[in-house]
């Protein structure tokens, strides 16, 4: 089997990263998003990503497509419900304005304005669980379905973010014949990000916190270890991804300690 591989999220976060990180080790990847559109930033290798038009919930918009792929990568996910705090996470550091946004990113979405497929639900594990399955129909020789999870859930943050997330980890790994691995990163940053912007400020607050943690305690107080995570990099998560889709023994749950190794 050829070296290829599909990303659903692709144009994310994270997703842009597998890509990067899957172009860099000779893959062939395809990135399905409802768009179909590259990201809107200039690095060579966007042009080498096939991006194509796929809706996650109706499988007949990409599924022909999953054939012969050696990995699929399901790297779609909320923080919170309400997206409004992407738009901030992903800015400049304005700390009235931030506080603001992050407030009414809390509050949930609108009920009158609530799309059922923009749930925890919904997009968390769900969409995983379709995917899957259309994947499994299309390919019969060692399919390995790679998702996203998380380590823990994020203070402030609502239960569903966590509790959909390991519901999709138990209802992909009841697939027959699926090699399911779970990525379960901490908070992420992108080591290429601005100083000033959101996201690098919030994790490298995170690491001082974790740093004054083991100086002043180690790793002698299991409630507090638990409490205190480390943040890990985009980069990390896609190089450790590779290396398990590669080692043909490997599935099951990695743990952040080992992604950031």
């Amino acid at each position: 089997m050829s070296k290829s591989i599909a990303i659903f999220g692709g144009s994310g976060f994270l997703g842009r990263k597998i890509c990067e990180v899957g172009i860099g080790l000779g893959y062939q990847v395809t990135s399905f998003s409802r768009s179909g559109k590259p990201p809107s930033i200039n690095e060579a290798w966007v042009d080498k990503v096939e991006w194509v038009h796929g809706d996650i919930f109706k499988p007949e918009s990409y599924k022909e497509k999953l054939k012969g792929k050696s990995a699929v990568v399901h790297s779609i996910g909320l923080i919170l419900e309400n997206q409004g705090y992407k738009k901030s996470m992903n800015s400049n550091f304005n700390f009235l304005s931030d506080l603001q946004n992050l407030a009414s990113s809390l509050k949930g979405p609108n009920p009158m304005k609530k799309d059922r497929l923009n749930t925890y639900e919904a997009i968390q594990r769900d969409s995983a669980v379709i995917l899957a399955d259309a994947y499994l129909e299309q390919q019969k020789e060692d399919p390995t379905f790679v998702y996203i999870s998380a380590d823990q859930k994020i203070p402030i943050i609502p239960e569903g973010y966590i509790n959909t997330k390991r519901e999709a980890e138990f209802e992909l790994s009841c697939k027959k014949d699926l090699r399911s691995i779970f990525m379960r990163p901490g908070v992420l940053y992108n080591e290429s990000d601005p100083p000033l912007n959101n996201r690098r400020i919030f994790t490298q607050f995170v690491g001082l916190g974790y740093d004054i943690k083991n100086t002043l305690l180690g790793n002698n107080i299991d409630f507090i270890n638990q409490l205190v995570r480390p943040p890990c990099s985009t980069e990390q998560v896609a190089t450790k991804i590779f290396a398990k889709i590669e080692d043909k023994n490997a599935s099951g749950v990695v743990l952040l300690d080992e992604i950031r190794k």
